[in-house]
């Protein structure tokens, strides 16, 4: 553990392999050991790696008793019905960290392929790390409150999705708000959308600290 950062935090990340996806399972893995290798000595780092049948939101969606429709916004080739389904499932694996070691006291989550981000660095990484505080629930976004509305077609980038700092005492709740959004949203819309957009409807209901950034190192660095 990294003299700096403290041995109650924990940092989760995961990947699930999307068939037909633009970027490919090595180049994801090349971009995981580029930042997580390095990272993974000096902080507790917890991954996950599983299939899509394994995905809470995959599953909820194939026993629904029809075929929803999801937003594809400029880019159908990468957003389809398995991606939007991939990245709600940070939120389980966020929950998953936390029953299987009651010692941490902070999770935060990284995106697996993050490292494809301009100047993002494992080192600037530490720093953010070593920059958490305690009962800090705080998730960097590039739209401030009241400056947007959500619309399904498209991404809300109130929050950027990538990184997210959850104490404990909110792990398990964000994944049942997360969970309740999306069976309401497949019941009365049959549709599907980024997992930011579920997160800009249920903000309400956490003490969120929202901090400015963009989908780029100032996630990190702007904490």
């Amino acid at each position: 553990m990294h003299p700096g950062i403290r041995s109650t935090i924990r940092v989760v990340t995961g990947y699930m392999p999307i068939p037909g996806h633009p970027r490919s399972a090595a180049e994801y893995g090349e971009l995981g050991e580029k930042l997580f290798l390095p990272l993974s000595s000096l902080v507790a780092v917890q991954p996950f790696f599983e299939t899509l049948d394994e995905g809470w939101m995959w599953r909820l969606v194939q026993a629904s008793k029809f075929r929803p429709t999801h937003a594809i916004a400029d880019n159908p080739a990468k957003n389809t019905l398995a991606y939007h389904c991939v990245v709600h499932t940070k939120f389980a694996w966020l929950l998953k960290a936390a029953l299987s070691d009651p010692r941490p006291t902070v999770f935060v989550w990284l995106d697996y392929g993050m490292a494809h981000m301009k100047d993002l660095t494992a080192e600037k990484v530490v720093e953010f790390l070593q920059k958490i505080r305690e009962d800090d629930f705080a998730i960097p976004g590039c739209w401030p409150a009241g400056t947007y509305a959500i619309d399904e077609s498209v991404p809300c980038w109130r929050f950027c999705g990538a990184v997210m700092v959850v104490p404990r005492q909110y792990v398990s709740s964000l994944y049942e708000a997360v969970c309740r959004d999306v069976a309401e949203r497949l019941r009365t819309t049959r549709h599907v959308s980024w997992e930011t957009n579920t997160l800009a409807r249920i903000e309400h209901h956490f003490p969120i600290r929202w901090y400015k950034a963009d989908h780029d190192a100032s996630m990190l660095e702007n904490y």
